[in-house]
């Protein structure tokens, strides 16, 4: 029988577990999410680490997780995960301690999960070319160190020919010779900004030579100042280019993202479970549940294993 106008207004207030619910909503409008996407719902919670997201994991292989994850969508990961974890840590966050005690696993567990969604999700924009201009951006720095290179090992043959020419010394040729091969004779760095700058040693000790017949040759053959100076720079930015081509390139196969796919939902099926044996000791706990994925979970309301069977694959092939 519909409540009476008298019995809606003496009606009780609101349990104490459920601080922001009333009458005609759920505790799920009472914990809901602010974050707007995943990344924002990590940056709210925390970082977490490599070593933390393993040992939420650990029953489970690397190529286990990745068959796993290999069976949807990353979006339908992430879009579930947003939610999931979103209600999740609102409810861990602000509900009375009693009520927190009913859900078994901490606030870093959330943590731990929003931080791998968000991993999970950044991998896949990077493998299907959201950030193709980052990739082109770092050809071109590559394409620009290479030809920078180029340009010193070729000036470093020039220079070496000229300080030969001007200083017309046996010793002066040894100098040389160990600056154009440094590894052979032991030197610490062998790149060729470092040859260039053995070169340019023995280049300024002839400019500043007094003897009249090496000023002579110095003139004869154009060793200046001026081509010193370029030179110099030109070994400055040899050095920079080095570290460009030398720095070990970062990347994102199908099978890394299937990786976290299948971490991330892994996490969520821990919490899942997590607050609906809570919920079936208090109603007050919200519901927290899988929709994108519910395919996958839908065994995991009656205790089942919601990964795996089921689904589109993604296809494509595993690099």
């Amino acid at each position: 029988m519909a409540k009476t106008p008298h019995k809606s207004t003496t009606a009780a207030s609101p349990p104490a577990s459920t601080p922001t619910a009333s009458a005609g909503h759920s505790p799920e409008d009472a914990y809901r999410p602010t974050a707007l996407d995943i990344f924002e719902l990590s940056a709210q919670l925390g970082p977490a680490t490599q070593d933390e997201v393993d040992l939420l994991i650990a029953r489970h292989s690397f190529a286990e997780l990745v068959d796993i994850g290999n069976d949807f969508a990353t979006a339908r990961a992430t879009r579930d995960a947003l939610r999931i974890l979103g209600v999740a840590a609102a409810f861990l966050q602000h509900a009375p301690a009693s009520d927190q005690g009913l859900v078994d696993l901490s606030l870093d567990v959330v943590r731990i999960g929003a931080w791998a969604a968000a991993e999970d999700a950044r991998a896949n924009e990077k493998l299907t070319g959201a950030t193709a201009s980052e990739r082109t951006s770092a050809a071109s720095a590559e394409a620009e160190a290479q030809r920078v290179l180029t340009q010193a090992r070729a000036e470093r043959r020039k220079l070496a020919d000229t300080v030969r020419a001007v200083a017309q010394s046996t010793s002066v040729d040894v100098a040389v010779t160990h600056a154009l091969a440094p590894a052979a004779h032991g030197a610490a760095r062998t790149s060729p900004d470092a040859s260039l700058e053995l070169l340019l040693q023995q280049a300024r000790a002839l400019l500043a030579s007094k003897d009249p017949a090496v000023k002579r040759r110095a003139a004869l053959y154009r060793l200046t100042p001026a081509r010193l100076d370029g030179a110099a720079a030109l070994a400055k930015a040899a050095s920079q280019a080095a570290t460009v081509v030398g720095a070990p390139k970062v990347v994102v196969t199908q099978e890394k993202v299937d990786w976290w796919d299948g971490a991330t939902l892994t996490i969520l099926q821990t919490v899942v479970r997590a607050f609906q044996g809570a919920r079936e000791t208090h109603p007050g706990v919200p519901r927290v549940e899988f929709v994108s994925l519910r395919k996958r979970a839908g065994a995991s309301d009656a205790g089942g294993d919601p990964i795996g069977g089921g689904g589109e694959p993604k296809g494509g092939v595993v690099t």
